[in-house]
C-alpha cells in the first residue's frame, strides 16, 4: 500500500487458506484433529498501523488421532474480533500480526452414532508472519497458534474433547477441558 493511500482507506477485506490443527486436553502432540482452515475477515482501520476487525473462519478436519472415536471427518466454525497490527504500511515488506479473542463451534461425527457438539472461548489467538505489498494487495504469511476449552452440548459421547474422560485413552493426569489451535495459512487482503 502506497504511503499516500494508507491514511484514506478505511476498510479492508481478507481471506486466508492453510492447514489447521487441534490440540485437545491441553497436552500437546500429537494433535488429535488435523485438517484445513479458510476464513475471511474484514477490517477497519483505526490508524496507519492498526485495524479492528471481525474474521470468520470454517474447518474441515478429515485426520483424526486414535484418541478420538473414529468417524466422518470434523468441521468447526469460529469468530473473532481481532487487533491487526502492520508494522510498516509502507511496505513493500512488512511483519503483520493479528490478536484477539473469539468463539469456536465443533462438530465431531462417531461412527458408533450421532455427532458430538461442542463449543468454547478462545480468549486469545495470535496470528504472526509476514506480509507483502503487492500494488493495492497484502499477501502474508502467517504461523497461528490460540486456546481455549470445549463444553460439550448435552448427549456428547466424546470425553476426549472436554477432557473428562477416566479411561485409558487419554492421560488422567492431563484431563483437562483446555484445547490448543495451531495453522499455518497465506493471506490475501484489500479493499473493495
Amino acid at each position: 500500500m502506497t504511503a499516500a493511500l494508507a491514511p484514506v482507506l478505511l476498510l479492508t477485506l481478507g481471506a486466508r487458506i492453510g492447514p489447521q490443527s487441534i490440540y485437545l486436553e491441553g497436552d500437546g502432540a500429537p494433535s488429535d484433529l488435523r485438517g484445513y482452515v479458510a476464513g475471511v475477515d474484514a477490517a477497519v482501520r483505526l490508524s496507519r498501523n492498526l485495524s479492528l476487525a471481525v474474521v470468520f473462519e470454517g474447518s474441515l478436519y478429515d485426520r483424526r488421532s486414535d484418541r478420538l472415536e473414529p468417524g466422518p471427518p470434523a468441521t468447526s466454525a469460529a469468530v473473532f474480533a481481532e487487533l491487526h497490527v502492520d508494522t510498516n504500511p509502507d511496505g513493500p515488506w512488512s511483519v503483520r500480526i493479528d490478536l484477539g479473542p473469539g468463539y469456536r463451534w465443533l462438530e465431531l461425527p462417531l461412527a458408533s452414532g450421532p455427532t458430538d457438539e461442542y463449543s468454547g472461548i478462545e480468549p486469545l489467538r495470535l496470528r504472526i508472519g509476514p506480509a507483502y505489498y503487492y500494488g493495492d494487495l497484502e499477501v502474508s504469511v502467517a504461523f497461528g497458534l490460540g486456546f481455549g476449552w470445549f463444553t460439550a452440548r448435552p448427549g456428547a459421547h466424546s470425553c476426549a474433547v472436554t477432557g473428562t474422560c477416566q479411561d485409558s485413552l487419554l492421560d488422567s493426569d492431563t484431563a483437562s477441558p483446555v484445547h490448543f489451535v495451531g495453522d499455518l495459512s497465506v493471506a490475501i487482503r484489500g479493499w473493495p
